[in-house]
């Protein structure tokens, strides 16, 4: 979780790192993501 906390500030799971290095935390808001943004 050291990583976490490096990458978002927080010890929370999950995580999403994007290739631009944003950071998205939460589930839902993960899964809010992974729908505007459906791979190609």
């Amino acid at each position: 979780r050291d990583e976490v906390k490096d990458l978002s500030g927080q010890e929370n799971v999950p995580i999403l790192v994007l290739d631009d290095g944003e950071v998205i935390s939460g589930s839902g808001t993960i899964a809010d993501w992974a729908k505007a943004n459906p791979a190609p």
